[in-house]
């Protein structure tokens, strides 16, 4: 069941981003409880220079997540105590 809530959500952004496009829309993402992410969920993350680029969930302990957030398979490492500093969950409307 998650699996194809989560293939809705994705097909429903997917028209609007690629993976490390950044955001276009306020509206695209929220500050909802990063707590309830997890593995292969979509997100935005905020980039050194300010920005929120469309990533995907690689991996994710108690501590850490571990963003790809291109094609090409660039990682970013995010601390938990960044979590609600740096990462957007993709708004679900």
């Amino acid at each position: 069941m998650k699996s194809r809530i989560l293939e809705e959500q994705h097909s429903e952004i997917a028209r609007d981003y690629e993976l490390g496009e950044t955001f276009r829309c306020p509206s695209h993402m929220t500050t909802e409880d990063t707590d309830t992410l997890e593995k292969h969920d979509f997100a935005f993350v905020r980039r050194s220079d300010g920005s929120y680029s469309y990533a995907i969930i690689a991996d994710r302990s108690e501590d850490c997540m571990v963003f790809v957030m291109n094609y090409t398979g660039a990682t970013k490492s995010i601390s938990k105590k960044h979590w609600g500093k740096v990462v957007r969950p993709v708004s679900r409307q």
